[in-house]
């Protein structure tokens, strides 16, 4: 696909395996960290059939301590105020539990020990939403072996216990990424640049030695308003048109990135 935006090459590698990417109009800098968003990224999956059947599965558990008619709306209610307010001295879970017991009315110790069970026993049933992409695994194992940081920049909305399921659905849950993102480690979420910074802090990179990699415009590629290089991600079923927009540097299939990264 087309490249929109600064227009990348890769130059002389490192001893590290590092690619240059120059920029028009800027000096050449080290890419060393590749951050990837997870749902329809390193993993198909359609949120539209994924939600739902999620919603009910939980919904079904929970029912010895909530109705499912005001369980769905305050897990909503809580999620939507992770990303909506800002609390940079409390994680997303922090932010989470006090607003979702506080709708239902459950008690905390209960409530949690449930959660947990929910995402060891029953959240791995909804795999078969899924899909695994051809060629993932064999990229993040190149990339790693090339002297990449790899970090799974997934929207924290979720126990790290959930998004470790799905990269097993998606067949890199044994990659050596730097950082996992999870409602417990983060203090922001997407498309807040406070969220892309807090990564950069942990992996101690500067903005311009990193890149987003991600299927969303309004969450993923707004790692460009943080500093971040962006790649934006085309579905493996159906290309789709060129997306033109100042938040992405340049687009195209998951594999497509792999020549400017390892050639």
């Amino acid at each position: 696909a087309p490249a929109h935006g600064p227009q990348w090459r890769a130059g002389q590698r490192t001893q590290a395996g590092l690619v240059h990417l120059r920029s028009t109009g800027g000096e050449a800098e080290a890419l060393k960290a590749v951050l990837f968003d997870l749902d329809g990224t390193l993993l198909e999956n359609e949120v539209d059939r994924f939600m739902p059947a999620y919603f009910q599965l939980l919904a079904s558990k929970f029912t010895v301590l909530c109705p499912p008619e005001q369980l769905i709306p305050a897990l909503i209610e809580a999620s939507e105020a992770m990303v909506r307010l800002e609390h940079p001295d409390r994680s997303n879970k922090e932010v989470f539990w006090p607003i979702f017991l506080e709708r239902t009315g459950m008690n905390r110790i209960e409530a949690e020990m449930l959660s947990n069970r929910f995402y060891l026993e029953h959240f791995p049933k909804l795999a078969h939403l899924t899909r695994p992409i051809r060629g993932v695994r064999t990229l993040m194992k190149d990339l790693r072996r090339n002297g990449y940081t790899l970090v799974v920049a997934t929207n924290p909305l979720f126990p790290a216990q959930a998004i470790l399921e799905r990269l097993r659905w998606a067949r890199v849950s044994d990659i050596d990424f730097a950082l996992v993102t999870s409602y417990e480690n983060m203090h922001a979420t997407k498309p807040h640049r406070a969220y892309y910074q807090e990564i950069l802090a942990k992996i101690d990179l500067p903005a311009e030695e990193a890149l987003m990699v991600g299927n969303s415009l309004e969450d993923d590629m707004a790692a460009k308003r943080a500093g971040l290089a962006t790649y934006y991600v085309h579905p493996p079923s159906s290309p789709g048109p060129s997306i033109f927009s100042p938040l992405v540097d340049r687009q195209g299939s998951l594999l497509q990135l792999r020549p400017i990264l390892l050639d």
